[in-house]
């Protein structure tokens, strides 16, 4: 018999308060067995706008004072963009050249050539638009970042993995096959130098520190998870933020181009922030090159809304989960979200093979990569993309909201699937979830679902909320299908503790 969840306490006022939570890293506790205790690695703060007049001004030192004088840029300071630069997207080749040639007074900050896209800074908005034809497309600049910290932490109660992960997911023999021939990019601060990744490709679109003690660590722990998961793979790393876990939104797309001319055959993006053209270009267009890319939702703990790019269309979005399966509430959920993947205190990698704790869609991000990636190579054989993606969605255990929900999801990745031992009988209960029924009345949701690979007849369902207990019979549950039952809590309760259990039909083993 299979127990979900344990007793479960519910109040049935539920507190929706700024709850937030963060990608950051604590350390693992010294033990009788640890050497020493490794370093608080810095928390990355909440991005600001820079101020990048001076540089431009510095680029620009040999010219007059701009027509109109210098300009400060109010409007991209409104719209959270940053000051003084712009994208600019021409209609062909012939017009991104021609701009080019005439640009005086204007910095030419960056080029892709393939998109006919500069990113330029001035001093004077006024300067900029008397060089355009009125054909070009002119986008803005944002920040994005390492998802920032938030104080309030996550909820009480949550459980974290620690060393669990791989039995977690289900992998409790040999992974090393896992994610063999697959090559994939992490667009992230760079691999620093640990035993763990050694040997992995880095790519430096930033430049590293020359300290390597001061190489941020974000970029080898998302590398660390992935290869724990589907150690087969071969790991690119495209550094795309600086040691202060910043970037933009054009770095970043510079970060998907290079990664799609790498060959790779998927892309991690644990960063995020404003939505932008050029950037969804390049997501698009890697997307149509057959690449599949996992993006971190962010840590703010919004109801309604993920980062760019993790809302955009296609782009697999994991939601962070305990190790109970609950949702996190610092983990940014809206209807969009595809799946979830555990994020609380994972243990990876990090600068100075050191190892640490890892909280975040940081870390859900990857994991759910990794899943894909040992779906989609293990024990000799590969399947296709699509196959892959199918067989990773088809098989996610349900959690929170019985079906698709804005927080989990469709459900949770796994890779019990891997296991191709027939008739294996699993149910499971996956959530006891807090609603309504059409009346109003408090009830509570229990959801069971088949997690082995053979149909279920006759499981018996056991709910006990209070001094009660109501019994189900479940006659029929194919293999991955859900069946939820909708229990009234007992009248005039503030508190109630549930405890639900399913078990097979008798005699049979789960």
């Amino acid at each position: 018999m299979k127990i979900a969840r344990g007793p479960v306490v519910i109040a049935l006022a539920i507190l929706l308060g700024g709850v937030g939570g963060w990608a950051l890293v604590r350390n693992i506790a010294d033990d009788a067995t640890a050497a020493a205790k490794p370093a608080e690695p810095k928390p990355v703060s909440k991005p600001t706008m820079p101020e990048n007049l001076p540089a431009l001004a510095g680029k620009l030192e040999e010219r007059k004072t701009p027509p109109g004088g210098y300009q400060d840029d109010e409007e991209a300071e409104d719209a959270g963009a940053l000051k003084h630069q712009r994208t600019l997207k021409f209609t062909d080749k012939a017009a991104y050249e021609r701009f080019k040639a005439k640009a005086n007074g204007i910095a030419i900050l960056g080029e892709i050539d393939r998109l006919n896209i500069l990113r330029v800074g001035f001093l004077s908005q006024a300067e900029l638009k008397g060089l355009l034809d009125g054909s070009e497309q002119t986008g803005f600049i944002f920040p994005v970042s390492i998802p920032a910290p938030n104080d309030a932490g996550v909820q009480a109660g949550a459980v974290g993995f620690g060393d669990t992960l791989l039995q977690w997911l289900g992998v409790n023999g040999d992974n090393s096959s896992y994610g063999a021939g697959l090559k994939v990019a992490i667009l992230d601060t760079g691999f620093s130098n640990t035993s763990a990744l050694a040997g992995m490709q880095n790519i430096n679109l930033v430049d590293p520190p020359a300290n390597p003690a001061d190489w941020n660590g974000h970029g080898t722990g998302v590398g660390s998870l992935i290869n724990q998961i589907a150690p087969g793979a071969t790991l690119i790393s495209f550094r795309i933020a600086g040691d202060d876990g910043m970037s933009d939104t054009f770095k970043l797309s510079q970060g998907v181009l290079a990664a799609m001319d790498q060959g790779v055959m998927a892309i991690n993006i644990s960063f995020g922030g404003g939505d932008s053209p050029v950037l969804r270009e390049a997501i698009a267009l890697a997307q149509q090159n057959g690449i599949v890319i996992f993006a971190s939702p962010g840590n703010d703990g919004y109801t309604d809304h993920m980062s760019s790019p993790a809302n955009y269309p296609g782009v697999f979005n994991p939601g962070a989960v305990d190790a109970n399966g609950i949702h996190l509430d610092f983990s940014n959920s809206a209807d969009g979200m595809v799946l979830s993947a555990p994020g609380l205190s994972l243990v990876t990698e990090w600068t100075g093979n050191k190892q640490v704790y890892f909280t975040g869609t940081s870390a859900s991000s990857p994991v759910a990569l990794g899943t894909y990636l040992a779906i989609r190579s293990n024990n000799g054989i590969t399947i296709s993309s699509d196959a892959a993606v199918a067989q990773m969605e088809k098989t996610l255990n349900d959690s929170s909201a019985p079906g698709v929900d804005p927080q989990t999801g469709a459900g949770m990745v796994s890779l019990r699937s891997l296991d191709k031992t027939p008739n294996v009988l699993d149910a499971a209960v996956t959530s006891n979830y807090l609603s309504t029924d059409s009346a109003g009345n408090p009830v509570v949701l229990v959801t069971v679902q088949n997690q082995g690979t053979a149909t279920l007849t006759n499981s018996s369902l056991e709910v006990t909320i209070g001094n009660g207990t109501s019994k189900a019979t479940i006659a029929n549950l194919p293999v991955n299908a859900i069946s939820t039952y909708a229990v009234p809590l007992p009248a005039g309760a503030d508190l109630a503790s549930i405890h639900s259990s399913v078990q097979v039909s008798s005699g049979l083993q789960d």
